[in-house]
């Protein structure tokens, strides 16, 4: 990551509506996603949806205390900082973070979400 991709980051985790959205995909993948997942027919399956399901109801229970940690991977996620500044064309700056975060896609948030979700599970 280019140290001016840090500053967009950076500038990105600062604006409430980016903050929002990310907590919504936070909801949403807690909510929906990890009730709804086929578990394998291991006990490594088991133990592993059982890890990830915790640390769901965890996210669940207290948002306010876990949601800042996926505001700050979701700002560093290649795919959102690029839509966020046209392919790197424009730098994110505190006039303009709220108008370019709406050009970032639910769905790269939602990646964003997912790809780091078990980097927060303890013992995956």
């Amino acid at each position: 990551m280019a140290d001016s991709q840090y500053n967009d980051a950076a500038v990105l985790t600062t604006d409430p509506t980016f903050q929002g959205r990310v907590g919504s995909a936070v909801w949403a993948y807690c909510a929906q996603v990890i009730p709804t997942e086929v578990v394998g027919t291991t006990p490594a399956d088991s133990y592993v949806h059982m890890q990830r399901k915790n640390y769901a109801q965890q996210v669940l229970n207290n948002p306010t205390i876990y949601r800042p940690y996926f505001i700050n991977t979701a700002s560093v996620d290649t795919t959102v900082l690029s839509d966020a500044t046209i392919t790197g064309t424009v730098p994110l700056i505190t006039s303009n973070v709220s108008v370019q975060q709406a050009l970032i896609s639910d769905q790269h948030i939602s990646n964003a979400v997912a790809s780091t979700f078990n980097a927060f599970v303890s013992g995956i």
